[in-house]
């Protein structure tokens, strides 16, 4: 009997100390309300600094154009930080949010669901808002059963749960 193989690329090289310094940096810019200096700074490690090979400043720089609501842009950092780690949970389920965000339901959800794979709450929330938007409300209710037991008491979860109640007719 044969058996099969299942090839995987290796996880990204550790950070050196010094590009996740500077990605310490950016991220602080970004929280003082300083989200031009805070790209000046990923953008710099994607290009020169060493950064090009790990999937934080592409991250971080999405994030940056989802504040900005360029889910364009937003959309091109998700990707090339899923390139780089295709089992990033953030930008999976980033990029299900800005696909959600341009219309674009069909594909968030298998990114969604793969983002939910890995636990987050998060993604598990707007997989269930995205399986509603998508018509799938039996499924979407599941899921965000399944967030509510996540986080027992959270408001977003039982909130999300009411939202997928109210556009599936249950409630």
């Amino acid at each position: 009997r044969r058996t099969r193989r299942c090839w995987r690329r290796p996880p990204p090289p550790p950070m050196p100390p010094e590009v996740a310094q500077r990605l310490s940096e950016a991220v602080s810019l970004a929280q003082a309300g300083q989200p031009d200096a805070a790209r000046a700074v990923c953008s710099a490690l994607v290009e020169r600094g060493g950064g090009s090979r790990h999937p934080q400043p592409h991250f971080v720089l999405g994030v940056l154009a989802s504040a900005d609501g360029n889910h364009v842009a937003a959309e091109a950092h998700y990707r090339a930080a899923l390139s780089l780690e295709p089992s990033h949970a953030g930008a999976l389920t980033n990029l299900g949010q800005s696909l959600l965000a341009t219309g674009r339901v069909a594909e968030a959800v298998p990114l969604l669901r793969r983002a939910a794979s890995f636990g987050p709450l998060e993604a598990r929330l707007n997989l269930a808002s995205a399986l509603a938007r998508a018509g799938e409300h039996s499924e979407a209710a599941e899921e965000a059963a399944r967030a509510a037991q996540l986080s027992p008491g959270s408001a977003t979860a039982l909130t999300v749960l009411g939202d997928v109640a109210l556009l599936g007719g249950d409630a």
